[in-house]
């Protein structure tokens, strides 16, 4: 009986990987939508394959899924992270370098939110460089620390775990896919498919030969003693598992991909119409007609006719306003995690606004990144067999958040600077108020800026209201 190959998955993660998949090609735009093909845009029955081609080849992606994934992930980092309680070498440099990438803890940690907003979970193992000291006081002769690795979920392909004493979920094996760029020949490089398994008292990394089967190439001790690995969740749907945050906003902006791939379709036809030409003998239609100036079509038949049947123009406007649509649900779904939520009852909502308090999803999520984070630092602790401070924490910016008619208020803030009746200082603060813009946003270099760029077309032949005296404005 053949034993199963290290590089089978989990059941759970076969689960995971069709969702994956759109968000995936989504966060990879255009480019790898286009790549997909059939996949995301569907050939129609009745269309060629060279019509087919043309038609992929036009479609654009309006990426609403990468920005909102981008802007949520980036928010909570417009401060650096920072640590409370003075660290012990060799924790205290940490920070400015965490992993083998040189990442500091702020990008690090962006990194991390913005893996799991995307996929709705993300890994971080623990790790702890391979040596031969002989004790702890080589170990720092050494210079050697713990580093922290972002495991993409999409590379741990397989774990296995057991109830621990008090009934929590313990890893006892994890499988981690990896990817090796060798040297080959003089400058050639070749890429090899490796699987990392690790469990609390070792670890194996299996190589893919040539003939698909898989060897040891690497194996030792851990002395640790368990698995350093900590997960940080914002969708979670079970142990190990989870569904990407965002995934209505992945459907939407799937349904505006087809949508505007048909209608620069539909455009094509409505801006050139389609020849019609009726009369001509068989040989002449032989021939090449060509339509255009400096052209004509002779014909010996009285009766001959040729004209350009137009579009109406009535397809290209509900395509245009369901692309607008379709804009608008996406923009007010990537709103949603920065919306404040009730708690429960209107009376503690109330409570938590009057307060200047928010309890939105992307705080949330910030909150757990911070536990794990120190988490993770805990277990470098152990690595390094160092104790941390009582005191310590991870502290990432979490202030702010939207009331639930923020969105809406802005909205209509936006619609009197249309009529005139706001100048651009007040919709600038107004968002920056919101939280849309950073607490150290420049107004005044801002409006310098729009200065420089000219008036916005539509306030072309308008003059910026005046300020009104404040015994006016009483």
């Amino acid at each position: 009986m053949a034993s199963v190959p290290v590089d089978t998955t989990h059941p759970a993660y076969d689960q995971m990987l069709p969702a994956w998949e759109l968000v995936d090609d989504l966060m990879g735009g255009t480019q790898a939508m286009k790549a997909a093909g059939t996949k995301w845009l569907p050939q129609e029955d009745g269309e060629s394959s060279d019509a087919y081609e043309s038609r992929l080849a036009r479609s654009v992606l309006y990426n609403g899924y990468a920005k909102a994934v981008r802007e949520l992930s980036r928010r909570p980092f417009a401060r650096a992270v920072t640590i409370r309680g003075e660290l012990p070498e060799p924790l205290n440099a940490m920070a400015e370098g965490v992993d083998e990438e040189g990442r500091n803890l702020t990008r690090f940690s962006k990194d991390v939110l913005t893996v799991a907003v995307n996929r709705g979970l993300c890994h971080i193992l623990v790790d702890y460089p391979p040596n031969e000291a002989a004790n702890l006081g080589e170990e720092r002769q050494m210079g050697l620390r713990p580093r922290f690795v972002l495991i993409d979920p999409k590379d741990l392909i397989g774990w296995v775990s057991e109830k621990g004493p008090n009934g929590e979920q313990r890893l006892t094996e994890i499988r981690i896919r990896e990817s090796a760029y060798v040297r080959k020949d003089d400058y050639g490089v070749e890429v090899r498919q490796r699987v990392r398994v690790i469990r609390p008292d070792a670890y194996e990394l299996h190589e893919k030969g040539e003939k698909d089967n898989w060897q040891v190439i690497e194996s030792g001790p851990m002395s640790l003693g368990k698995i350093a690995l900590v997960t940080l969740y914002v969708n979670r749907t079970g142990f190990m598992t989870a569904a990407p945050a965002m995934r209505d906003l992945a459907d939407l902006n799937l349904a505006h991909y087809q949508s505007q791939s048909d209608h620069r379709n539909n455009l094509r036809f409505a801006r050139s119409g389609v020849v019609f030409v009726k009369g001509l003998t068989a040989k002449e239609m032989e021939g090449r007609i060509v339509w255009g100036v400096n052209h004509a079509v002779k014909t010996t038949n009285a009766n001959a006719d040729m004209k350009l049947v137009e579009h109406s123009g009535s397809a290209v406007t509900a395509g245009e306003n369901e692309l607008r649509h379709l804009e608008e649900q996406m923009e007010a779904v990537s709103m949603g995690p920065l919306t404040v939520r009730s708690w429960g009852n209107e009376t503690a909502m109330g409570k938590a606004i009057d307060e200047g308090k928010g309890q939105c999803d992307l705080q949330s999520w910030v909150r757990e990144e911070e536990g794990v984070m120190s988490q993770a630092y805990q277990l470098a602790a152990e690595w390094s067999r160092v104790a941390l401070p009582e005191a310590f924490g991870v502290d990432i910016y979490d202030d702010f958040g939207l009331l639930p008619r923020s969105a809406q208020d802005l909205d209509n803030l936006q619609k009197l600077r249309d009529r005139g009746d706001l100048s651009r200082r007040t919709i600038l603060e107004a968002s920056k108020l919101r939280g849309l813009l950073p607490e150290n946003h420049d107004i005044d270099e801002e409006l310098a800026r729009i200065e420089e760029e000219g008036p916005d077309l539509g306030m072309i032949g308008r003059e910026e209201p005046e300020p009104q005296p404040e015994e006016e404005k009483k």
